[in-house]
């Protein structure tokens, strides 16, 4: 076996050893220095996911992860939009104003759509 270092760290010097003690011993080394990364993130997620299938045994179901993407889709498509806007130097604060007319547009549409076509 080969012994390998951490050359991300700049720390050449410090062996690691292979496989999953080589991970062990650099998570721990990175926590010791107070950069985790995505790490707290990663456990915060698992821990509210864990909590709520706990809570109800429906949670993680197939049903219950579609009706949520189905629901996040319409604030995810206009968050996009606002960090192309940001990434572009653009600071466009009417997003509210905009997402709300677009929301009440489609909502006026979708009625006079459901009445024309019961009407008819």
């Amino acid at each position: 076996m080969s012994v390998t270092t951490d050359e991300r760290d700049g720390m050449d010097h410090v062996p690691l050893a292979p496989g999953p003690i080589g991970i062990v011993i650099y998570v721990w080394r990175r926590a010791r220095q107070g950069e985790l990364g995505p790490i707290p993130v990663i456990l915060g997620l698992v821990a509210v996911w864990s909590y709520f299938q706990i809570a109800n045994d429906r949670f993680l179901s197939s049903g219950n992860l579609t009706n949520l993407m189905m629901q996040i889709a319409a604030m995810g498509t206009i968050s996009v939009g606002v960090v192309l806007v940001l990434l572009l130097g653009e600071i466009d604060l009417s997003v509210a104003y905009v997402s709300g007319l677009a929301a009440a547009t489609m909502a006026v549409r979708r009625m006079l759509r459901s009445i024309s076509r019961t009407t008819s």
